[in-house]
């Protein structure tokens, strides 16, 4: 849980009420719904849930790489300022925005397509 998080969570718990209406807009961006639903869906067996983390992980990873090999070279910091305007698009403080959707609907995907074998049977 990030700090922000901790932080809101904190004043529920010890004042009763969130600071949200003090602080505009929100310190943190709101989660992305499609990521939530897919890495906290319910398993009967551990296997599928621990392969279902792998398999989301290495398709994050994989979309990422790939998307960030059509960017300009520069600086290290320069491209990470590329990547955070791109994936904050259209952003706002109740919605994520529309490339970081699409990017993670993109992850969700190709990890549903990923047959990862690890040590637990799939």
């Amino acid at each position: 849980m990030s700090h922000c998080r901790l932080v809101h969570k904190a004043c529920v718990l010890l004042l009763g009420s969130s600071l949200g209406p003090l602080i505009s807009p929100p310190a943190y961006p709101p989660f992305d719904h499609n990521v939530r639903e897919y890495l906290t869906a319910s398993f009967k067996e551990e296997g599928p849930a621990l392969t279902r983390h792998f398999a989301f992980l290495e398709a994050l990873f994989t979309r990422a790489a790939s998307h960030l090999s059509t960017y300009k070279k520069g600086t290290p910091a320069a491209v990470a300022l590329s990547w955070y305007e791109w994936m904050s698009y259209g952003a706002t403080s109740t919605n994520v925005g529309t490339n970081r959707t699409t990017f993670y609907d993109g992850v969700i995907a190709a990890a549903q397509d990923v047959r990862c074998c690890f040590a637990i049977s799939c």
